[in-house]
């Protein structure tokens, strides 16, 4: 589940990012979508080893959130 994933691998900015867009988005909840987002923004990019795909993760992040309107 997604809730576990995060606190296992709190350094993996994607399972956050995939979070928001697949179940947030699906219930409805714009309110944590906004927040796990911007906490996903608000990261450092992890270590070295995972660095470049949390870049890529956070540029999601972003577009995710110009998209807000449409989703919800």
């Amino acid at each position: 589940d997604f809730k576990r994933s995060m606190e296992l691998a709190p350094e993996c900015l994607g399972t956050k990012v995939f979070y928001a867009e697949v179940y947030l988005v699906e219930e409805e909840k714009e309110e944590e979508f906004e927040k796990i987002l911007k906490e996903v923004l608000a990261a450092p990019a992890g270590p070295k080893e995972i660095g470049p795909e949390n870049i890529l993760d956070k540029k999601r992040a972003e577009e995710l959130l110009r998209k807000k309107e449409k989703l919800f």
